[in-house]
């Protein structure tokens, strides 16, 4: 099967960052499959400042920091090793029902529709099998990170999504990672800079993060 360049080079870029930013818990037991939902402890600030990082976007020394991570759903992309894969975490951003209850750059950008609860204008939400229940929507960003220490999550059953979401999910990480230098940085940047004006560089890093990530709830 020849290589995919995309994910061979999005794997090497990720390994960098993992070895470099990232200390994490020691290998466990658990195997998981492309498609499978795990838990993990991790923080989607870090998953985006990882991203800029990739795209080569400069952070001051206050924003390219770790922040606490939580408990959360992720769904596994690719499996690299015993105990290290390629996943992207889940989200409900504060109990958002769909995009327009989303209101920063990055959770428009990078959010992907779960459930059916989930309302997106012109995407169809992904499908797992059994269906993913839940009494908000709930979202999957679209930003892979290399991570270790997934545990089997308290679902009651095996949930994974279905081989053409899982394909689906990977063109749109693609797409949306290609789109995001010019568009949703930029968004990003100018929103933060229009909202703060300038200040000192721990309050804007501080600011910065707060602007971004204020919904992140689970």
């Amino acid at each position: 099967m020849p290589v995919n360049e995309y994910w061979e080079w999005t794997r090497n870029e990720l390994e960098v960052l993992s070895r470099a930013n990232l200390i994490r818990k020691p290998a466990l037991v658990d195997e998981f499959e492309p498609g499978d939902f795990a838990y993990i402890e991790d923080s989607l600030a870090t998953v985006f400042m990882e991203f800029l990082k990739r795209k080569e976007y400069r952070l001051t020394p206050n924003e390219d920091v770790l922040t606490p991570t939580k408990g959360r759903y992720c769904v596994v992309l690719q499996r690299l090793s015993l105990d290290k894969y390629i996943v992207c975490c889940c989200a409900t951003y504060g109990g958002a029902r769909g995009f327009q209850d989303l209101s920063d750059p990055v959770a428009r950008h990078f959010g992907v529709p779960l459930n059916e609860n989930t309302i997106w204008p012109g995407l169809a939400p992904l499908r797992t099998r059994p269906p993913w229940k839940s009494a908000n929507g709930a979202f999957v960003l679209a930003i892979p990170a290399i991570r270790d220490g997934l545990t089997t999550s308290n679902l009651r059953e095996r949930v994974r999504l279905g081989f053409q979401d899982l394909h689906r999910l990977k063109n749109i990480i693609k797409d949306r990672s290609q789109e995001s230098s010019e568009q949703t940085i930029r968004l990003f940047t100018t929103r933060v800079s229009q909202r703060y004006p300038p200040q000192s560089e721990t309050t804007r890093g501080r600011k910065l993060l707060e602007a971004t990530w204020s919904k992140d709830r689970a």
